[in-house]
């Protein structure tokens, strides 16, 4: 009984979005995304793409 009602206390404080997204996250039969699968030929180019971004960034700092 007791933790019912610190549970009461709790919701009192949320707001009833909160409440449903926390509700939504417990729930046992919830379907889990899977995240998109990404070839390693993308990853080097994304880090090629950061790393050329980040020497253009530099470079125009030190000028």
């Amino acid at each position: 009984i007791r933790g019912n009602q610190d549970e009461t206390i709790d919701n009192q404080w949320k707001t009833p979005e909160e409440i449903k997204h926390i509700q939504e996250l417990d729930n046992p039969n919830r379907i889990w995304k899977r995240a998109k699968h990404v070839s390693a030929a993308f990853m080097k180019q994304k880090l090629r793409n950061i790393i050329e971004f980040q020497k253009l960034c530099d470079s125009r700092t030190n000028v």
